[in-house]
């Protein structure tokens, strides 16, 4: 029985994607690597594995799930072209309101965009990714929903308050 470890690294050199979108392609070259050359637990009924080293499974997944997919992909909310058209324009601050982020389903949003849609009801069973209706999944906003409307009304009080200030001091 042949038995490899598969304990490559990819070490990218440059990129016009964002970081976590590369953290992503990152992980799903390295998955598809993987099973080119080490057997899937196996149940005595499987076929015995032969490893086939090959690249063609990464480079076919970076073109056509990639390269070719994600710079004309729109963010699902504004309709925008996700990512810049000038590879040179990718913003990479997570902070900033363009910043691109994928979401579990594969949809992309951009972070001032899915974050207004997160905070806005309603809020039952979780929000859903506008595009495929799959449950928005992201390390960044793993809330519950009802902490979300929680929080949604309290930003409605204040709002309410702000303005009855406004409307005594006219």
């Amino acid at each position: 029985m042949l038995n490899m470890m598969f304990s490559h690294r990819l070490d990218i050199k440059e990129t016009n994607f964002p970081p976590e979108l590369m953290t992503v392609i990152t992980g799903h070259v390295m998955e598809r690597l993987r099973r080119c050359v080490e057997p899937p637990l196996n149940k005595p009924t499987d076929p015995a594995f032969e490893p086939r080293p090959s690249l063609r499974v990464a480079v076919d997944y970076v073109v056509t799930e990639c390269v070719r997919k994600y710079p004309l992909e729109k963010c699902s909310i504004c309709e925008l072209t996700a990512l810049p058209h000038d590879p040179q324009s990718v913003v990479k601050d997570e902070n900033h309101p363009q910043y691109v982020y994928r979401i579990y389903c594969g949809h992309l949003y951009h972070r001032k965009c899915i974050e207004e849609y997160l905070k806005k009801p309603p809020f039952n069973g979780g929000k859903k990714c506008v595009i495929c209706g799959e449950r928005v999944a992201h390390d960044k906003w793993n809330i519950s929903p009802r902490l979300a409307e929680q929080r949604w009304a309290q930003h409605q009080a204040r709002l309410r308050e702000i303005d009855e200030v406004v409307d005594f001091l006219s």
